[in-house]
Parts: structure tokens; sequence; C-alpha cells
């Protein structure tokens, strides 16, 4: 029987050039379903008020859940491993994620704060794990630095707009 490691280093994943199959586990699957119900809450909203301004307001709550989808998808597809820290922190998005979904029915107005404070743990956490994967994956190092200086950036503003009053909180 093979050892197993619990703690594991990313290393970029080849599965692709090898013409090996990866297979999505439960927890990827349970992790997309929390942004099925931030699409669904976003999607309502939507339904309620079909114009340019409802549409509007769709995409400027979509956009950053959409970020932090990309983003952990893109890490796992490139860097998922068999250890417990890939759970942990998979499981960390999801309470993340789920601050986005709680958060997003009323996204531009009273729990706008709330939207704001949950992107910043999400994608703080995507963040974390592009930079690890670069600390760990010399060839990978540029990308990921470029991406955690992006992502930096944006969780500046989302910050910063915590504390500003409507409508500069929006265009922050």
């Amino acid at each position: 029987m093979a050892k197993r490691i619990w703690w594991q280093k990313p290393q970029i994943r080849t599965d692709e050039e090898q013409q090996l199959h990866r297979k999505v586990s439960w927890l990827e699957l349970f992790f997309d379903l929390v942004f099925v119900v931030i699409i669904a809450e976003l999607s309502h909203n939507l339904a309620i008020d079909v114009s340019w301004v409802g549409a509007g307001k769709y995409i400027l709550l979509f956009l950053p859940a959409w970020w932090v989808w990309i983003g952990a998808t893109y890490y796992n597809e490139r860097f998922e491993t068999e250890g417990i820290e890939n759970r942990l922190f998979t499981f960390l998005l999801i309470l993340a994620v789920a601050g986005l979904a709680v958060f997003s029915h009323h996204g531009l107005g009273e729990t706008s704060v709330g939207f704001a404070l949950s992107y910043v743990f999400a994608r703080s956490i995507v963040t974390v794990l592009w930079w690890r994967a670069g600390y760990h994956e010399p060839s990978f190092r540029p990308t990921a630095k470029r991406f955690v200086i992006g992502s930096s950036i944006s969780i500046a503003f989302f910050i910063l707009s915590v504390f500003a009053p409507p409508p500069t909180r929006f265009i922050l």
C-alpha cells in the first residue's frame, strides 16, 4: 500500500499531454453547485427587472462571482492534489462563495458590503492558491506573479469599496 502524503505541494498537471482523463471530484461538483445558487439569485433579480438597468445589475454582480469561479477552476485544472490541503482550501472557498450567494440578492443595496467582503475572502483564497503554485513550481512563477498582482489590485478595490458610500462603492 502506498504511503499517502496528507499535505501536498502543487505541481503542474499534464494529464492532457499524457492523454489521461481527469475525473471531477464530488467536492468540485459541490463547489460548482454553490455557484448555481448565486446564478439563481441573480437570475431571479433579472426576471423581476427585465431591462437594460436590470441586465447591468446582473452583470455587475455576476462578474465577481465568475472571476472567483474561473480562478478556482483553472487552479484545480492545473494544480489540484489529492492532499488534505486541497479539501481545506476548497471548503474555505465554499464558505466564501456561500457568502456571495447569501448577499447577492440585494448585492447592490443593503447587502453590498457583505457581498464585497465575501468576494474579498473568496478571491484572497484563490490568490493564495495561485501564489502557492508559483512558489512550489518555478516554471509557473511568472504567470503566478501576474495573477497574484492582478488579483491583489481587484481585492484592494473591493476593500476600498466597503468604506465608500454608494454609488462610489459600485464604481470601485
